[in-house]
Formats: C-alpha cells, structure tokens, sequence
C-alpha cells in the first residue's frame, strides 16, 4: 500500500487515467471504477492524496493496476497482503490423504497446500 497519493500523467479513454505514485518512479493504470467517487473527473498534472494499492500487474502493457477503493485496501489481494499472525478465511479445495495434506483457497488467485505439521483447529 501506497500513502503518499498520486499525480495524473495522462487521461486515458473510458475515464482512466495513468497516474504516478508520489515518490515513485514508474506508472500505473487507474481506472475511474477504482476511484472512491466513481464519477470524480480528475486532470492532468492533479495530485490526489490517498491510499493506493497494486491490484495487479497488466499482461500486455505491464503497468500495474491500482485501486484507491477502501474496500480493497483490506483485502488480500496477493501473497505481500499477507501478514505474521493474520487469521485468514479459506476454503478447502483437495484433501490429499497420499501426501497427507490440504489444498486452500484464500481467493479467486491465491491456493495454496497445508500439510500436516501446519494444520491445527
């Protein structure tokens, strides 16, 4: 996550924008659906204060992809929105009884296995 905000490079079709994090030396790509106030127009060369999150990583421009929406912003988005300690909500996907361990499902993109050392109630 992102506090220091961004600044609009460009204004791009369809009310996206390709934004620059303060401080930061590369660009991203902000849709306005990713906007607290979807129907917020902002110009170029404006500085937006908020918290900002890497949702993704865009296959074909390579630009990440940020959200500014708080209810995102809690989400566990990828494998760095993890924390030490962090209880998760997950959804068993495969019992494997051979190597004696269990497939999770924290999202749509993050599965993982648990074997049975790691498994407690």
């Amino acid at each position: 996550m992102y506090s220091g905000g961004f600044t609009v490079e460009k204004i791009l079709f369809g009310k996206a924008y390709l934004v620059k994090p303060v401080k930061e030396d590369f660009l991203c790509f902000l849709h306005k659906l990713h906007l607290d106030n979807p129907e917020q127009e902002l110009k170029e060369g404006e500085t937006v204060n908020k918290f900002l999150k890497i949702k993704e990583i865009n296959y074909f421009s390579h630009y990440p992809i940020i959200t500014t929406k708080q209810e995102l912003m809690q989400k566990v988005l990828g494998w760095s929105d993890i924390k030490i300690g962090q209880t998760l909500k997950a959804t068993i996907e495969e019992i494997d009884n051979t190597n004696r361990r269990l497939k999770v499902s924290i999202s749509k993109y993050m599965t993982t296995f648990i074997d049975e050392l790691n498994i407690s109630d």
